[in-house]
């Protein structure tokens, strides 16, 4: 079997920490990284990418990796060893940020069996996992090389997934029969087989995932027909009538993509119905609507799809006592989904049907007298309802069982992100962290898609933890707007609008981002934007880089950011923070720009 030689090499000490190696003439750069993470006993636990300048190679099965418009980014499991070139960079934990330089030689030598590497010579036990600043202490001569267990007054952490006696042992060299040895007791061939472990191995997702991805970059673009969707739907199709003549169609939407790992469009039906009704492609989204209800049985958020998408088609069309007839068979056949109980009792209530909603808000209230995370939505719609039909008691009583959920969930979430201590009431946070101006936009922009998506409370708190911590550390952003001195110096923002006329703040995640023709873009404190958006009650929300394809751009809607500045206030409380005052030193925009921060909104 012919093997190409390759040298890995630590970036901080090149020669303390690398191997030299053969490996497979053939392997792609995704089974080239099993061998780089193995070798170096990175736990494969964070994410990783190969980077020559400003293109990058990704695992395409990862999640939450963010590529700005100038950065090219390639699929690894499609590259081989020197598509990057003779020298290149391997990264491993973008928040301890280890590196390795690749170098690729033209030697090739044939060496009989197979093993997935040979290795040649090497320096170094491997990576301190989520420990990096330990290695470099211990290679600045900070940390004692005779360290043998942990120094908590030091500071002093052993790598917990190397097995030493003492620190300076990672600094040993490498037996290169045992080292192949163990690559190949823990990498196989068949691993490199990427649909093993599945039965996807014919590309069967091959075709949807490119039109979806397509789709998705139109995803909304005011300047898009929305048709795209209906041809995306007409291959999703085909692909299921195809695994359902084979036996292997799964019975439930959402166990598609747990059974082929190459497909990704968990939020397909969600976005496709989103786009359809923006462009009124109603006819088009009925029939669409009525072939998914029979494919699939019912798996919880899906069929919550469903229901909202042909509830949208008869308002559309004026059908709504239809609306409310469709709504009523769909509470009978799914008791257990309070999302369409909530869309039945606003359906009472947008058609003005007293009568019918108390009737169905009292039998539903018997069996759920309090509220929960579980019900919570058909709490609200139950607020709603009870304001209009002037049931002032209960209506009262409801916007107090709501307020504690909400303190509820707040505290559960102060709790969560280290904002309260319970030991000694009182707020502790660490401010000491040192981020760069919008590195944190990308990372919100991701968990904000995320949480559109799921809508699960764990989402919710990964996103609301992002900007927690961006908005407490004084994060800047780039947005959208022009100066105005009519009534003092201020920015009047820009806003974006969808089809449905609902307007949005731009939001950009760097300076470079491509902006419309005509438009300026400021920086400014995160938090103070955030709190503008809520308390202007004109705007939808914010939209994430909304001149960029889907997977950059992501719109995080009011709603949410008046649960995120509520926390945030809390926080400038505990801490007396004036974002208005000092912006640590930084610039306004503009040569004339007055001093007087505490007129601007931002």
């Amino acid at each position: 079997m012919l093997y190409r030689k390759v040298r890995v090499s630590h970036t901080d000490d090149k020669k303390k920490l690398y191997r030299l190696l053969y490996v497979p003439e053939g392997i792609n750069l995704s089974q080239f990284a099993q061998i780089i993470m193995e070798t170096f006993r990175m736990k494969h636990e964070h994410l990783y990418q190969f980077r020559k300048k400003r293109t990058i190679w990704t695992d395409a099965k990862a999640e939450f990796y963010e590529y700005t418009d100038d950065i090219g980014g390639y699929d690894m499991s499609e590259a081989g060893l020197s598509d990057p070139g003779d020298t290149y960079l391997f990264e491993y934990d973008f928040g301890d940020d280890w590196a390795f330089e690749v170098r690729i030689y033209k030697a090739t030598k044939e060496f009989e069996g197979e093993k997935p590497a040979i290795v040649l010579e090497g320096k170094g036990a491997g990576i301190w996992e989520d420990n990096r600043w330990g290695y470099l202490a211990l290679l600045s001569g900070e940390m004692p090389g005779n360290l043998s267990e942990d120094n908590e007054a030091e500071g002093w952490y052993l790598p917990w997934n190397l097995d030493l006696e003492k620190a300076s042992d990672t600094l040993k060299e490498i037996d290169p029969e045992e080292e192949t040895d163990y690559l190949e007791s823990e990498i196989s061939f068949d691993s490199w087989d990427e649909d093993s472990d599945d039965e996807d191995d014919d590309g069967t997702w091959k075709e949807f995932n490119k039109i979806y991805e397509k789709a998705s970059e139109e995803f909304m673009n005011p300047r898009a027909d929305g048709r795209i969707w209906i041809k995306a739907f007409e291959v999703f199709r085909k692909t299921c009538e195809k695994l359902k003549e084979e036996g292997n169609l799964p019975s439930k939407f959402i166990d598609i993509e747990e059974r082929y790992p190459s497909f990704y469009g968990d939020a397909f039906i969600d976005e496709m119905i989103d786009e359809m009704v923006r462009f009124e492609l109603f006819d088009e989204l009925e029939e669409i609507l009525n072939q998914l209800e029979g494919m699939f049985e019912a798996d919880g958020q899906t069929e919550n799809d469903l229901v909202r998408g042909k509830v949208h088609v008869l308002k559309s069309r004026g059908m709504h006592a239809e609306a409310i007839a469709y709504l009523e068979e769909m509470n009978q056949k799914y008791p257990e989904s309070y999302a369409v109980k909530a869309m039945l009792l606003n359906a009472y209530t947008a058609n003005r049907k007293k009568k019918d909603g108390k009737k169905f808000l009292e039998a539903v209230l018997k069996d759920e007298p309090e509220i929960t995370e579980k019900n919570y939505p058909f709490y609200m719609a139950a607020s709603d309802f009870t304001e209009f039909a002037g049931m002032k008691s209960l209506h009262k009583q409801l916007a107090e069982d709501i307020e504690k959920e909400d303190e509820r969930q707040m505290d559960e979430l102060d709790r969560e992100f280290g904002i309260y201590d319970d030991d000694d009431d009182d707020y502790d946070y660490d401010d000491e962290v040192d981020f760069k101006p919008g590195r944190l936009l990308p990372v919100i922009a991701r968990s904000a898609e995320l949480y559109k998506v799921e809508q699960s409370i764990p989402a919710f708190k990964n996103l609301v933890n992002n900007l927690l911590v961006a908005a407490e550390v004084g994060e800047l952003i780039w947005f959208a707007g022009d100066i105005s001195r009519s009534s003092g110096t201020r920015i009047n923002l820009s806003c974006v609008r969808t089809g449905s006329g609902e307007a949005f703040i731009p939001v950009y995640t760097h300076e470079e981002t491509s902006v419309p023709e005509g438009i300026k873009v400021f920086r400014g404190p995160l938090y103070g934007l955030l709190k503008t958006t809520v308390e202007a009650k004109e705007f939808a929300g914010i939209m994430i880089n909304p001149e960029l394809k889907k997977s950059n751009k992501v719109i995080v809607e009011t709603e949410i950011l008046e649960h995120i500045v509520d926390i945030c206030e809390r926080m400038n409380g505990a801490y007396a923070v004036d974002y208005d005052d000092d912006p640590d030193g930084i610039e306004p925009p503009g040569e004339d720009w007055d001093d007087d921060w505490d007129e601007i909104p931002f």
